[in-house]
């Protein structure tokens, strides 16, 4: 078993999310509602220009490159840990957020008229970004891509206690420079909040504890006084001259917004209501504050500590083209659009790009926060279904540039999945341009691939490899593989399809996904040692049952039984090294008349597959296995009877078994190519490329490991309240999916999560894959045009093995 692959799926497990925001004790109306959603500000001299609402001047003049990226995610458990959208922030250091457990049911005491609010347990949660670069090597990750780390946020990140600083109920957070303010409270026993605190941890996590209890009630009182409400869904700190001051804001979706100002020394309480909401408030460290007016696309400043009225300290800073986010503080501002992230200067009103979206492989950059981690690297954060996504960009040495060498990838078979990795890979990659040639005839590919004018890449899926291995039309990709510089190494691939790409000690194909074939047994080969081709050919002259349940070529039964001799078979019925053709041996012959005499009418209708292993009317199953629950399914159509893995009839020991894969996509770099480099660039972003339309297995083993992870992720079943359904033990009820087989007097097949143990079965088979099938080659072709000549009763087995003889004679000759 492939420990590589086995080792790491714990990583790889997630956590079902569970319910939305539910009430918080503590928030409430009347200066009850404390939330956050995190800010922040350091000292800097910034001056406001004219507050005309200019436009402002992009700036693309320096050099832009390109990034390699990362993304981690946190899912949290909807009924013990509630993420709210306001419990968490971006500080000049890392990440915080806190987690919030229901104990209503373990203190009914505590539950009363006066306090008809959940009881809660909160915990504080941190994870720096130097631990988070830490875990991305740069040297793996692929640029122009954004992958999806096995990490999750809720394992790495850093529990905060602060039990011995504070014993009061976490209320929110909001990010103060490198650190993070505590926002918790007290309430008596009627519910009443007594007791506000704000507790400061610095970037060490060194803790100063604030009282602003007196502060609170003096700012809500003149809230209320002027007619402004009190409660808050996002909360920030802002350092003034050293003392901090404390923002809140009231702001939703086509709604108003209303945000206050506060300080500890109840000299000053401002308030401000604007027509339009407010996502993220930033500023400069000397009493200004500045936001987004999304409808106007225009930057607003309120001076905080100014004298006079409110609205005569607003003014607008300037005016974009298109929606635009703003985060971070005025020395390291971050913009971000649909399309991009930019630092922003608010003095020099000058936009600079630095990353775009499309070339990192994200579609759009619907973030809730970024940050500037220093002149390179950037951290953003999506937030959504009770679930955090952690990205982060690192700059590399490679610039960007505006003309993309060309690489031209030749194919003989289009389709829109490689037509949407190549479209991914162009818009991505900044050195590279992929352009499909798509030949309709394999004559003209194979004259193209001589050419000094041919292409670079060659799509092998389909193609006769052995033929451009012998005759060194194509690159060793060990070559490649071993190169320092190379992101992807061999022990990231999977062994087993590499070896069975390589022709005469040169990887002269990569394969990328494939679909892997096994032949099953029942109880008829309990007894076997070994599976030669004599066993074989014996169970098809026997003649007395379905040699094989699935019918994986066209021509019908009788080509699936030759096909499956064929798989295993040809390499040595073929010699391209030496040039020969071995069809008219005994063996062959006797195959062909076997089959010919073959009556499989005798042993098909229409029953669902179960009926045959029940009634013992077949022999085999051959499985093309498209996913990594079809050999569970398999397993139960077999009613109960002891499976033996037998591969392919290769002449060897049944605990040996030889595994085919069909490989749907590989690729190959020509000799003759100018960008060879470019080349295996592309190569490395096709292995670890996936989305939607990419069907089979990867040969990159971090996805092997994604595949097999997600297929063990059990759903629960869950009651009419949403409730989990448990056992006697308490413990909860797997919900199985059940599906009916196809045919007459069919059997229910339970849909479920995999176990340890089927999990092992899938990596034993993906380890001892020996044969590469080509799906349309030429040599493909002419095999079938004579079997099926011979299936069609158009010549006999003796005259079809004497006319494939004469082909492939005549074939080989040419090749020399």
């Amino acid at each position: 078993m492939n420990r590589k692959i086995k080792g790491f799926l714990c990583l790889l497990c997630m956590v079902a999310a569970l319910c939305s925001a539910c009430s918080r004790g503590e928030n409430a109306d009347n200066g009850n509602n404390d939330a956050n959603t995190g800010g922040g500000g350091v000292n800097s001299n910034v001056t406001i220009g004219d507050s005309d609402g200019a436009q402002n001047i992009f700036d693309d003049s320096g050099e832009q490159y390109l990034y390699y990226a990362s993304v981690r995610s946190g899912q949290f458990d909807e009924k013990e840990n509630i993420l709210y959208n306001w419990d968490w922030c971006l500080s000049g250091s890392g990440l915080f957020y806190v987690t919030w457990r229901d104990i209503s049911a373990e203190n009914p005491d505590k539950i009363s008229d006066n306090v008809p609010f959940i009881i809660g347990d909160s915990r504080l949660h941190y994870i720096s970004y130097e631990q988070l670069f830490a875990l991305d090597d740069a040297g793996k990750l692929y640029i122009g891509m954004t992958e999806e780390m096995p990490e999750k946020l809720n394992d790495i990140a850093q529990d905060i206690d602060l039990s011995n600083i504070q014993d009061s109920e976490i209320s929110t957070i909001a990010a103060y420079g490198d650190g993070v303010v505590v926002f918790t409270y007290k309430k008596d026993a009627d519910g009443k909040i007594i007791n506000r605190s704000a507790v400061f941890l610095d970037g060490n996590l060194n803790a100063a504890v604030h009282d602003i209890t007196e502060a609170a009630e003096h700012a809500y009182a003149v809230l209320e006084e002027r007619g402004f409400s009190t409660s808050a869904n996002s909360r920030y700190v802002f350092d003034v001259d050293g003392n901090p001051y404390y923002c809140q804001a009231f702001s939703l979706k086509g709604s108003d917004s209303t945000i206050y100002f506060f300080n500890e020394n109840n000299s000053d309480v401002k308030c401000l209501s604007v027509d339009y909401q407010i996502k993220n408030i930033i500023s400069d460290g000397q009493g200004r504050a500045y936001w987004m007016n999304p409808g106007e696309k225009k930057l607003v400043c309120f001076d905080f500590t100014a004298d006079g009225d409110e609205s005569d300290n607003v003014s607008e800073v300037c005016t974009f083209d298109k929606n635009t986010y703003i985060d971070g503080y005025t020395d390291s501002t971050s913009l971000w659009t649909q399309d991009g992230i930019y630092t922003y200067s608010i003095a020099d009103r000058a936009m600079t790009p630095k990353l775009e979206y499309e070339r990192v492989g994200i579609g759009n950059g619907l973030f809730d926060r970024v940050r500037m981690t220093g002149d390179k690297d950037i951290v953003a954060v999506k937030f959504g279904n009770n679930s955090l996504s952690l990205y982060c960009f690192h700059e590399s040495d490679t610039l960007m540039s505006e003309e993309k060498i060309k690489l031209r990838l030749a194919v003989t078979h289009n389709s829109t999945s490689l037509e949407d990795m190549v479209r991914t890979f162009n818009k991505a990659n900044g050195m590279y341009e992929v352009e499909l040639d798509v030949y309709d005839d394999s004559s003209t590919f194979m004259t193209q691939l001589a050419s000094k004018s041919g292409p670079d890449i060659i799509d092998t899926g389909r193609a006769d490899v052995s033929v451009y291995a012998d005759k060194d039309y194509l690159e060793d990709l060990n070559v490649f593989l071993g190169s320092p510089d190379s992101r992807i190494k061999k022990d990231d691939l999977l062994s087993s399809m590499l070896d069975a790409s390589t022709c005469n000690g040169k990887l002269v194909s990569m394969p990328v996904r494939f679909f892997p074939l096994a032949l099953i047994g029942g109880d008829y080969f309990s007894d076997y040692t070994e599976w030669t081709v004599d066993d074989y050919i014996t169970l098809i002259e026997n003649n007395d049952r379905l040699i094989c349940h699935n019918v994986l070529n066209s021509i019908g039964v009788k080509g699936d039984m030759i096909e499956i001799y064929w798989c295993g078979q040809r390499d040595k019925i073929i010699d391209f090294a030496n040039g020969e053709a071995h069809f008219d041996s005994p063996e062959f012959i006797r195959l062909l008349k076997a089959v010919n005499e073959y009556d499989p009418d005798k042993f098909i209708n229409d029953d669902a597959e179960s009926n045959y292993w029940k009634n013992d009317r077949v022999y085999l199953s051959l499985n093309y296995i498209t996913g990594c629950k079809d050999l569970m399914l398999q397993e139960q159509a077999m009613c109960g009877q002891e499976i033996t893995f037998l591969g392919f009839p290769v002449n060897k020991a049944v605990t040996e078994p030889a595994y085919a894969a069909l490989s749907s996509e590989s690729y190959g770099i020509s000799v003759n190519s100018k960008n060879k480099e470019g080349a295996w660039e592309f190569i490395q972003f096709a292995l670890r490329y996936t989305n939607e339309s990419t069907a089979g297995y990867p040969v990159y083993i971090p996805n092997i490991q994604k595949m097999l992870a997600d297929s063990q992720e059990k759903q629960y079943k869950r009651d009419s309240s949403y409730n989990y359904v448990t056992d006697s033990d308490g413990n909860p009820v797997e919900d199985v999916v059940y599906m009916a087989e196809q045919g007459n007097n069919p059997i229910q097949l339970a849909y479920r999560a995999l176990t340890d143990e089927e999990v092992d079965t899938v990596l034993d088979i993906l380890d001892n894959i020996e044969i590469i099938i080509g799906s349309t080659t030429p040599m493909e072709e002419i095999f079938w045009e004579e079997i099926s000549g011979m299936l069609d009763g158009v010549q006999t087995p003796e005259q079809t093995a004497a006319v494939l003889q004469d082909r492939f004679s005549l074939m080989l000759m040419e090749l020399q």
